[in-house]
């Protein structure tokens, strides 16, 4: 007899509870709930926006900082088949408006520090009515419904059978809106299990681990790196806020055994002072997980020093794609540059702008299929049709093959220098300049150049308490990479600009040099 057992995400949740129960779900700076707990909460989630007449198919956004209870939701929501649409927490009312709009969104959960931004885009909000406003937090308005409180009251019971399609959405996940307004990235139920259990075997996340979450929740990283661990059937100890020492003594007190972190994070951690390190124990990690950008091999090193008993992974992957490729532990000493080779059950290849498939060496675009691939962009078929090529997608991350079969990144297409006619790829420039001992991050970048087009421009964040010049630095890179690969000028910051997963925005260090150069028009 043929037996249909659906993947769904909420199904998995639901029988970890049922064998778990006592033991500790998630925790917080100031509580724990176990599983039991976990599943009881959730229910009330899908029962109370059941009663208030959703159904399956409609969609919820949360407005929500880093909490416990963005766990339970997340669950209840899927448990009702209703869809998660994630906001940023740093939109403006008039950005997050867009998002809940263009979803048709008939609920908003928020907490206490998004009021005000809410209340100012209230008025232009479309199907979100005052009954369906729930903020988590003690401050909320007379017509809002306090998420607690509204919670309590509710049954903690299953919710009546629902049937929800394997394929049916699962969440909507924002991207950051590099051109243009952000895209909502489709992703079903099967595409959210697939990759819990290919990320499982590949990190080797099992039923003892401690996950760390401090990316924000509402990232795909995030969502998916802090229920991989639940997923399981391990814990996850949840962060407000990414805090270097904080996030030690965590690791320490809680034994966490995996991390997912942005180099911007790993940074931060390296470059703490080695008697503040030195407090803490972090024998109980065993796998450090980083995506996003290229971690230089001075950066690896000192990394796998001091995480003595933990891998390095590095993946290759998107919000659309999740993941790609994956360079293992083993493979950081002698594939410096490389993001690895395709993961379990997934495929990629390098393509010219014709389709065609690109030999070991040759510079192209990085294409990927899989089950873990989003539906599409939400109401875009035109950028679905820039992005895939049948089952095939790219991020129009531009990248080459080794004869072993393994990946490099050489950098997104729309943020390739040409100067001169000649192809510069920014990554390729700041792996070199990373390298100086007195350097803490550097963003290269394409600066208007009435000769050449563009010139070459490296803008550098020194490390603490070390001064620079522009000359040492373009010196520090000859014979390092060819002549016309050097910077021509060199600018110096305290900071760079970073999304919300720590990774530089190129685009943002750009802008006001080719601002400037409109503005001359």
């Amino acid at each position: 007899m043929k037996r249909d057992f659906p993947l769904l995400v909420s199904e998995y949740f639901r029988k970890n509870s049922s064998k778990l129960k006592n033991k500790i779900a998630v925790i917080t700076e100031d509580r724990k709930i176990t599983w039991t707990e976990l599943n009881e909460n959730s229910n009330r989630v899908a029962n109370l926006f059941l009663s208030r007449g959703l159904k399956e198919g409609d969609k919820v956004a949360l407005f929500l900082h880093n909490c416990l209870e963005y766990i339970e939701i997340i669950i209840g929501l899927a448990k009702a088949g209703i869809i998660i649409v994630p906001l940023n927490f740093r939109y403006t009312g008039s950005e997050a408006a867009y998002v809940i709009n263009h979803t048709q969104s008939k609920a908003l959960i928020l907490d206490s520090l998004s009021v005000d931004i809410i209340q100012e885009a209230q008025s232009s909000l479309i199907n979100v009515d005052n009954s369906n406003f729930f903020v988590v937090g003690p401050e909320c308005p007379q017509y809002m419904s306090n998420y607690y409180n509204i919670i309590a009251d509710t049954s903690e019971r299953e919710p009546e059978k629902i049937t929800i399609d394997e394929n049916n959405t699962f969440a909507i996940m924002y991207t950051g809106g590099t051109t243009g307004l952000p895209k909502g990235v489709v992703r079903s139920n099967r595409s959210r299990v697939m990759f819990f259990l290919y990320a499982a075997i590949e990190f080797q996340i099992q039923h003892d681990s401690v996950g760390l979450a401090s990316m924000p929740l509402f990232h795909p990283g995030g969502m998916d790196f802090g229920l991989l661990p639940l997923f399981v059937g391990g814990s996850l100890y949840i962060m407000p806020k990414f805090d270097p020492e904080h996030a030690l003594k965590i690791i320490d007190e809680y034994h966490i055994t995996n991390f997912l972190m942005v180099p911007t994070m790993i940074n931060m951690v390296m470059n703490l002072p080695e008697s503040t390190k030195a407090k803490y124990n972090v024998t109980s990690m065993k796998r450090i997980i980083t995506a996003g950008e290229p971690i230089s091999a001075r950066t690896k090193e000192r990394i796998m020093e001091y995480f003595t008993s933990a891998g390095l992974s590095e993946f290759y992957g998107s919000s659309e794609a999740t993941m790609a490729t994956h360079l293992r532990p083993e493979d950081q000493r002698s594939k410096i540059r490389s993001v690895g080779k395709p993961m379990i059950g997934l495929e990629a290849k390098i393509l010219d702008s014709e389709g065609k498939e690109l030999p070991v060496g040759e510079v192209g675009l990085i294409y990927s299929t899989g089950a873990t691939l989003m539906d599409g962009y939400y109401k875009d078929e035109e950028a679905n049709a820039k992005s895939f090529k049948g089952e095939w997608f790219t991020a129009n991350d531009l990248g080459k093959i080794d004869e072993e079969g393994y990946f490099y990144v050489a950098d997104r297409k729309d943020e390739m220098i040409i100067t001169g006619g000649e192809n510069v790829y920014p990554a390729e420039v700041e792996n070199v300049i990373s390298k100086h001992p007195n350097i803490a991050e550097v963003a290269v970048i394409g600066v208007p150049d009435a000769k050449w087009g563009e010139s070459i421009k490296a803008v550098v964040v020194p490390t603490y308490g070390q001064k620079l010049t522009e000359e040492e630095v373009m010196s520090f890179c000859n014979g390092k990479i060819a002549k016309f690969k050097i910077p021509k000028s060199v600018d110096f910051a305290e900071e760079l600009p970073k999304s919300e997963a720590g990774k530089i925005l190129r685009r943002k260090v750009r802008e006001p040099f080719w601002k400037k150069l409109e503005e001359d028009a």
